[in-house]
Protein backbone atom coordinates (compact mmCIF):
# COMPACT_ATOMS: atom_id res chain seq x y z
CA UNK A 1 0.00 0.00 0.00
CA UNK A 2 2.85 2.41 0.83
CA UNK A 3 4.47 1.87 -2.56
CA UNK A 4 1.21 2.67 -4.33
CA UNK A 5 0.72 5.90 -2.33
CA UNK A 6 4.30 7.01 -3.04
CA UNK A 7 3.85 6.25 -6.73
CA UNK A 8 0.63 8.28 -6.88
CA UNK A 9 2.20 11.19 -4.96
CA UNK A 10 5.32 11.17 -7.14
CA UNK A 11 3.21 11.02 -10.31
CA UNK A 12 1.19 14.01 -9.07
CA UNK A 13 4.39 15.97 -8.39
CA UNK A 14 5.78 15.24 -11.83
CA UNK A 15 2.44 16.07 -13.43
CA UNK A 16 2.36 19.39 -11.61
CA UNK A 17 5.84 20.14 -12.89
CA UNK A 18 7.86 19.76 -9.73
CA UNK A 19 10.01 17.43 -7.73
CA UNK A 20 9.98 16.95 -3.97
CA UNK A 21 13.31 18.78 -3.68
CA UNK A 22 12.15 21.67 -5.83
CA UNK A 23 8.93 22.09 -3.86
CA UNK A 24 10.78 21.97 -0.54
CA UNK A 25 13.33 24.49 -1.80
CA UNK A 26 10.55 27.01 -2.48
CA UNK A 27 9.86 27.36 1.23
CA UNK A 28 13.46 27.10 2.42
CA UNK A 29 14.91 29.62 -0.02
CA UNK A 30 13.31 32.66 1.61
CA UNK A 31 15.21 34.99 3.89
CA UNK A 32 14.80 38.48 5.27
CA UNK A 33 17.26 41.19 4.26
CA UNK A 34 17.87 44.32 6.28
CA UNK A 35 18.96 46.88 3.69
CA UNK A 36 20.65 49.68 5.59
CA UNK A 37 24.31 49.44 4.68
CA UNK A 38 24.94 46.58 7.08
CA UNK A 39 26.41 43.28 6.02
CA UNK A 40 23.57 41.31 4.51
CA UNK A 41 23.05 37.57 4.27
CA UNK A 42 23.35 35.29 1.30
CA UNK A 43 21.14 36.40 -1.58
CA UNK A 44 20.55 39.88 -0.14
CA UNK A 45 23.06 41.70 -2.32
CA UNK A 46 20.71 41.85 -5.31
CA UNK A 47 17.67 42.51 -3.13
CA UNK A 48 19.37 45.44 -1.38
CA UNK A 49 20.90 46.91 -4.55
CA UNK A 50 18.90 50.15 -4.22
CA UNK A 51 19.91 52.83 -1.78
CA UNK A 52 17.71 53.35 1.27
CA UNK A 53 16.80 56.92 2.22
CA UNK A 54 18.59 58.41 5.21
CA UNK A 55 17.14 57.16 8.49
CA UNK A 56 15.28 54.30 6.81
CA UNK A 57 16.18 50.65 7.12
CA UNK A 58 13.63 48.66 5.14
CA UNK A 59 13.35 44.92 5.53
CA UNK A 60 12.87 43.13 2.24
CA UNK A 61 12.38 39.51 1.30
CA UNK A 62 14.96 37.64 -0.71
CA UNK A 63 13.28 34.78 -2.54
CA UNK A 64 16.62 33.27 -3.58
CA UNK A 65 18.63 33.59 -0.39
CA UNK A 66 19.27 31.05 2.29
CA UNK A 67 18.00 31.40 5.84
CA UNK A 68 20.68 32.84 8.09
CA UNK A 69 20.37 30.23 10.82
CA UNK A 70 18.33 27.39 12.25
CA UNK A 71 16.79 29.87 14.68
CA UNK A 72 13.30 31.15 14.05
CA UNK A 73 13.44 33.69 11.22
CA UNK A 74 10.64 35.71 12.82
CA UNK A 75 12.89 36.74 15.70
CA UNK A 76 15.54 39.42 15.84
CA UNK A 77 14.11 41.70 13.15
CA UNK A 78 11.03 43.89 12.87
CA UNK A 79 8.75 43.15 9.93
CA UNK A 80 6.48 46.15 10.52
CA UNK A 81 7.57 47.90 7.30
CA UNK A 82 8.15 44.70 5.31
CA UNK A 83 8.63 45.16 1.56
CA UNK A 84 7.77 42.12 -0.56
CA UNK A 85 8.61 43.79 -3.84
CA UNK A 86 6.77 42.26 -6.81
CA UNK A 87 6.81 38.51 -6.23
CA UNK A 88 5.34 35.97 -8.60
CA UNK A 89 2.34 33.97 -7.43
CA UNK A 90 4.59 31.00 -6.65
CA UNK A 91 6.99 33.19 -4.66
CA UNK A 92 4.08 34.74 -2.76
CA UNK A 93 2.68 31.32 -1.89
CA UNK A 94 6.16 30.17 -0.87
CA UNK A 95 6.39 33.20 1.42
CA UNK A 96 3.07 32.33 3.06
CA UNK A 97 4.23 28.75 3.63
CA UNK A 98 7.51 30.06 5.04
CA UNK A 99 5.61 32.26 7.52
CA UNK A 100 3.42 29.34 8.58
CA UNK A 101 6.46 27.09 9.06
CA UNK A 102 8.18 29.69 11.24
CA UNK A 103 4.96 30.27 13.23
CA UNK A 104 4.69 26.54 13.94
CA UNK A 105 8.34 26.50 14.96
CA UNK A 106 7.71 29.34 17.47
CA UNK A 107 4.66 27.57 18.89
CA UNK A 108 6.59 24.33 19.32
CA UNK A 109 9.42 26.18 21.08
CA UNK A 110 7.11 27.87 23.61
CA UNK A 111 5.32 24.60 24.35
CA UNK A 112 8.68 22.90 24.89
CA UNK A 113 9.75 25.66 27.27
CA UNK A 114 6.46 25.53 29.18
CA UNK A 115 6.83 21.76 29.63
CA UNK A 116 10.41 22.26 30.82
CA UNK A 117 9.20 24.89 33.29
CA UNK A 118 6.46 22.61 34.62
CA UNK A 119 9.08 19.88 35.16
CA UNK A 120 11.31 22.42 36.97
CA UNK A 121 14.03 22.09 34.31
CA UNK A 122 14.07 25.85 33.65
CA UNK A 123 13.34 28.81 35.87
CA UNK A 124 11.07 31.84 35.67
CA UNK A 125 13.68 33.94 33.85
CA UNK A 126 14.16 31.41 31.05
CA UNK A 127 10.39 30.99 30.64
CA UNK A 128 9.87 34.77 30.44
CA UNK A 129 12.62 35.03 27.81
CA UNK A 130 10.97 32.22 25.81
CA UNK A 131 7.60 33.99 26.06
CA UNK A 132 9.18 37.25 24.85
CA UNK A 133 10.69 35.44 21.81
CA UNK A 134 7.31 33.84 21.10
CA UNK A 135 5.50 37.20 21.34
CA UNK A 136 8.04 38.79 18.98
CA UNK A 137 7.61 35.94 16.49
CA UNK A 138 3.81 36.26 16.58
CA UNK A 139 3.94 40.03 16.01
CA UNK A 140 6.29 39.54 13.06
CA UNK A 141 4.11 36.70 11.74
CA UNK A 142 1.11 39.06 11.75
CA UNK A 143 3.12 41.79 9.99
CA UNK A 144 4.22 39.21 7.40
CA UNK A 145 0.68 37.98 6.82
CA UNK A 146 -0.47 41.58 6.40
CA UNK A 147 2.25 42.19 3.78
CA UNK A 148 1.25 38.93 2.08
CA UNK A 149 -2.41 40.01 1.93
CA UNK A 150 -1.47 43.42 0.51
CA UNK A 151 0.73 41.79 -2.16
CA UNK A 152 -2.02 39.27 -2.97
CA UNK A 153 -4.52 42.11 -3.40
CA UNK A 154 -6.89 40.98 -0.64
CA UNK A 155 -6.10 43.92 1.64
CA UNK A 156 -5.18 47.55 1.08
Amino acid sequence: MKKIWFSIAFTALVTLGGTPAALAAGVQSISFCKCCGETTGSGCEATCAGEAAAGECPVTVSFGGEPSSAENQLNGISLKELDLGKPSRAQLEGFRKFLEKERRKAQAAILKNERAYNKHNIGDTELQQAKARFDEAMVNYNHGIYAYQVAAGTRE
